[in-house]
């Protein structure tokens, strides 16, 4: 069996160190998380929180109906920020998820480039272009010949940073020139 692996969960330890990094102010974080999505990287980024000394508060949502009163219960019990988990669901609703953790003051980050551009403060994570390029060349391999079991499966090398300086704004932060300079795109 042959493949792209977008490793998008296993980053959520990641994401959660550089919300952590970009508003330092936060030291409660909701954690929103699809229940539909079987990886569970809770104990990883429990451990993550432990080290950066935060306080995690888990959310889970099953539709997009349930995203903005989910983030409006992280905010009301005391969350100071918002990691979004890797979520097929999630990254359809990205307007939803942005304005819905902007409307209750949430810097939120996200894992796709496009929940970026569609609000929330930052994303990290692959390129769905560069997954889409190592399919079509699997693919191609596959059309000349190649057996499928004997493929690996392919992974990205690249990871987009991206700040939406517009959703910094609209939440009063103001980040600071050495974490900008860090971002591969700043949108503005």
């Amino acid at each position: 069996m042959t493949g792209v692996s977008l490793i998008t969960t296993e980053l959520d330890p990641k994401r959660l160190s550089l919300l952590a990094e970009y508003v330092p102010s936060a030291k409660r974080i909701a954690i929103l998380r699809d229940r539909a999505v079987p990886a569970n990287h809770t104990p990883e980024l429990e451990a993550t929180a432990r080290t950066l000394g935060l306080t995690l508060d888990v959310v889970e949502v099953e539709r997009p109906d349930d995203i903005g009163p989910a983030i409006n219960l992280a905010k009301s019990r005391g969350a100071e920020a918002l990691n979004v988990l890797a979520s097929p669901m999630l990254n359809g609703s990205a307007s939803n998820v942005a304005a819905s953790a902007r409307k209750a003051g949430l810097p939120a980050m996200c894992q796709w480039r496009e929940m970026a551009e569609a609000g929330c403060l930052i994303s990290y994570g692959p390129s769905f272009m560069e997954g889409y390029r190592l399919a079509a060349a699997q693919m191609d391999r596959v059309l000349r010949g190649a057996n499928p079991a004997e493929l690996p499966i392919q992974q990205p090398t690249r990871f987009e940073l991206i700040v939406n300086l517009t959703a910094a704004r609209a939440l009063r932060l103001d980040l600071a020139s050495t974490l900008l300079a860090r971002a591969d795109e700043v949108i503005e």
